[in-house]
């Protein structure tokens, strides 16, 4: 079983209960292993055993397949059909993206005193963090936490692709980069170099006419962009 917990902002966790069967996932067919998908199935992903998970749709996968090693869960209903899937960081979607920024934090006092190190996150919603870490991150490298109470899970660096023209996007749905047509996150983060501020796709793609791209990984492995920077 997978325990599922809602905190007052909305927040879903899952946590392992006991283990449950699993298969590949054809999103295209349908199926996981040899069940079909319920007409209404939850869709959770997550980073580790016990990070904080975010719900989707099966509409939000970007792959036809995900491979049975990373759906951690399906439970079935009374008829059979799979009617829950936690999978295990597939669609990205677990991380907060922007400008990393690391750091440290110390406390206690003569030989109880310690110092951890820390990671937080700047996007247009502003500084998310610090939060205590033991992964290391690059101030001004551009990427994404995932956080479970209070601490960093997992972290991601993105990958850059220069010289994009306004007439290689597909309104705000892709962009072509890299040799790569890539989704472009619904929550996509998109920063003005020139005037130094976080701003909308539609406004940046007005003002510039030359963007560097980030993405997390490639769009066949499930990858979207999460990063747009207009350049001057």
């Amino acid at each position: 079983m997978v325990k599922v917990t809602s905190n007052s902002t909305g927040t879903l966790s899952l946590s392992a209960v006991s283990a449950g069967s699993t298969g590949k996932l054809n999103v295209t067919a349908g199926t996981v292993g040899a069940l079909k998908l319920a007409p209404k199935v939850w869709i959770y992903d997550r980073t580790g055993k016990t990070g904080t998970a975010v719900e989707e749709e099966l509409d939000d996968l970007t792959v036809s397949a995900v491979a049975s090693g990373s759906v951690g869960y399906v439970r079935t209903n009374q008829a059979g059909q799979a009617d829950l899937l936690v999978l295990e960081d597939v669609t990205g979607d677990c991380y907060t993206y922007g400008y990393l920024k690391s750091g440290t934090q110390s406390g206690g006092s003569g030989s109880l005193s310690y110092t951890n190190k820390t990671a937080s996150v700047e996007n247009r919603t502003g500084t998310h963090g610090p939060y205590v870490t033991g992964i290391s991150v690059v101030t001004g490298q551009a990427g994404g936490i995932a956080v479970s109470n209070g601490q960093v899970t997992a972290a991601v660096t993105l990958t850059a692709a220069g010289d994009v023209s306004r007439s290689d996007f597909d309104g705000e749905d892709t962009v072509v980069a890299d040799g790569y047509t890539i989704p472009i996150s619904h929550d996509v983060q998109v920063y003005n170099e020139t005037t130094d501020t976080w701003t909308t796709l539609s406004a940046a793609k007005a003002f510039s006419s030359t963007f560097t791209v980030y993405y997390d990984k490639t769009p066949t492995t499930g990858g979207k962009v999460r990063l747009i920077v207009a350049e001057s």
